[in-house]
């Protein structure tokens, strides 16, 4: 099996831009205190291509997802990555510019589509799975499960 990885920036700022999530128009961005990463990972077994994405924004949209497919198809000239072998999972953090949605009801505090936003994301997850895909070397995969005991803060360690 083949495993790349890829990484980039994501970060999209704008004084006063306002985040995603809170339904508060008054929580806007003052600053970039942490940047915000698309992760991809593309595993490949020569009979099957998949690409994982974890994305530093509150959630992948359908449309920003056939925007990256769309993107893809055109840079790799053919249908390499599809809805079937391409998962784009956001962290649902509140830290990322809102906007970036095609239904008006996820906008509405964030003051409507902004297709800069959206560009913005939908670049840099592109890239982070170029970069993934152009980096695949012979590697394992594993899994592990386990419990973390109660003192230890994983749900707010990014």
């Amino acid at each position: 099996m083949k495993v790349g990885v890829g990484k980039s920036d994501m970060t999209y700022f704008k004084p006063n831009v306002t985040m995603f999530g809170y339904g508060k128009f008054e929580h806007q961005a003052t600053g970039v205190q942490t940047p915000l990463f698309a992760r991809a990972y593309v595993l490949d077994s020569d009979s099957q291509l998949l690409s994982i994405v974890c994305i530093e924004i509150q959630s992948c949209t359908i449309a920003l997802k056939q925007a990256v497919l769309n993107d893809l198809e055109h840079y790799f000239k053919a249908k390499i990555f599809t809805h079937e072998n391409l998962t784009i999972s956001g962290n649902h953090t509140h830290s990322a510019a809102g906007g970036y949605s095609h239904f008006p009801f996820y906008n509405f505090s964030s003051g409507g589509f902004c297709p800069t936003i959206f560009k913005t994301y939908c670049d840099a997850i592109v890239r982070a799975i170029i970069q993934a895909y152009k980096t695949r070397v012979e590697g394992t995969t594993q899994t592990q499960t386990g419990d973390f005991e109660d003192h230890i803060p994983v749900a707010f360690n990014r």
